[in-house]
């Protein structure tokens, strides 16, 4: 499991108010036997029931504090066959509503979808990241791999707005671990489900359903699920690509025997291929000639 402690934020708040408690509670006891008993009450005050105590009470301590940092504010992991979306809390984010928003905006969208709403599932972190883009994307990385996620949903707050970013931590069929969504202003989080964020979102779902369905075997739901991500117009950022999608879909074609769908794919596959490569070399070319 890869996850280290130090990408998180230490929540010191409970820890150090259960830790003062405990030695205001231990001082006064010594303050009072002293006070009433003297040397006689001091001795008492350091008796083996008192001691037993205190190390009880260290012990308390010890394990709430691991705990806390461990556990607080972190859902339990998702299932292996899962498509996992965690939705990060927003630094000032004030009640969370925002969080909650871009949430409830994505489990819509993959309750209209039969297919998805068994196997995506959304959660939201109810612990802070920090508001520093490279250290926020680091510890999404660092709990995602923890909570068996595939996507970590963050957003960065900016003047008047937030700009969201998702953290792909599965990243074998992705081509990249961090993708830019979308700027968002506080006005159009009301209307969020008419934006693209959280349908760009469940695209990117849909395509890691479709690699585990593929990987399973399941190769009449990868047809379904890389069909449909096909007809999309535009793929969002940090998506795989298209020939990289078709080349799957002709694949399971194939191996559903259904040889003249195959065959046509992988001739979208060539020509899509080529096109991709003449415009990263026109690009090459015309870097050099400047």
């Amino acid at each position: 499991m890869e996850f280290a402690l130090e990408h998180l934020p230490f929540p010191w708040g409970w820890p150090v108010a259960v830790g003062i408690v405990l030695i205001a509670a231990l001082s006064y006891l010594v303050r009072y036997r002293w006070n009433y008993h003297g040397e006689r009450g001091l001795k008492l005050a350091f008796s083996r029931p008192v001691l037993i105590l205190f190390f009880t009470s260290v012990i308390v301590q010890s394990g709430f504090t691991f705990w806390y940092v461990n556990y607080f504010g972190i859902p339990g992991a998702f299932a292996e066959d899962q498509i996992g979306i965690l939705v990060a809390q927003i630094p000032s984010d004030k009640n969370s509503t925002h969080q909650q928003t871009y949430a409830q905006a994505i489990r819509e969208i993959v309750k209209e979808s039969p297919e998805l709403s068994s196997h995506v599932s959304v959660r939201m972190l109810d612990r802070p990241l920090s508001s520093d883009p490279d250290k926020q994307q680091e510890q999404a990385l660092a709990l995602g791999r923890r909570l068996h996620a595939t996507f970590v949903l963050r957003a960065i707050p900016v003047e008047g707005a937030e700009q969201v970013w998702l953290t792909v931590v599965k990243e074998l069929d992705f081509p990249k671990t961090e993708a830019y969504s979308s700027k968002i202003s506080a006005a159009q989080l009301p209307n969020l489900d008419r934006l693209e964020l959280p349908r760009d979102v469940v695209l990117l779902a849909r395509c890691a359903l479709a690699m585990l369905q593929y990987d399973s075997g399941n190769y009449d739901s990868t047809i379904a699920l890389l069909s449909d991500v096909l007809r999309s117009e535009s793929l969002p950022d940090g998506a795989p690509s298209r020939p990289y999608l078709r080349f799957y879909l002709a694949n399971s074609y194939a191996n559903e025997r259904i040889f003249s769908q195959a065959i046509q794919q992988y001739d979208l596959v060539l020509s899509e291929w080529t096109e991709t490569m003449h415009r990263c070399f026109g690009l090459v070319r015309w870097r050099t000639e400047q």
